[in-house]
């Protein structure tokens, strides 16, 4: 395994478990909340799972994998905004439809943020009702009725 991992990040993680000072951890979170740089953030910055198979991954991707003694979760640093898209079934696709399927991810990302976008922008304008500011329940029920 050596030579998989940035040694100097292998370094930082061990310095930041040493400095917790805390009686006993009964779960990953305690160790996560410690560690990770801005606890503010709404983002996660690292990663959880109990997949034995995305672990190993991670290792084999260049990340460090926190193992806790008690729970099933093991924690996975450093994680990017990109690496939350990715799923443990991922890997046992192949790899152009692996990697189509992620890209449907970002793509349905972006039209749910433009879709957000477009009904807070129409709930900022007065009296205009466009049709993406109208709930899907209420386009249903108008349809429904219409064909009655």
């Amino acid at each position: 395994m050596e030579g998989l991992v940035d040694y100097t990040l292998v370094e930082e993680v061990t310095a930041r478990l040493k400095r917790i000072k805390i009686d006993g951890v009964l779960e990953s979170g305690y160790i996560e909340e410690m560690i990770e740089d801005n606890p503010a953030s709404p983002f996660p910055q690292l990663k959880d799972t109990e997949r034995p198979d995305t672990a190993c991954s991670a290792l084999l991707e260049g990340r460090v994998v926190i193992l806790i003694d008690g729970t099933p979760f093991v924690l996975i640093a450093p994680i990017t905004f990109f690496a939350l898209f990715q799923a443990a079934e991922d890997y046992y696709q192949r790899f152009v439809i692996g990697s189509a399927i992620r890209w449907l991810r970002y793509l349905f990302l972006g039209i749910s943020l433009q879709s957000e976008h477009e009904q807070s922008r129409a709930g900022q304008t007065r009296g205009s009702r466009r049709l993406s500011a109208v709930p899907v329940w209420s386009r249903f029920q108008a349809a429904y009725r219409k064909m009655r």
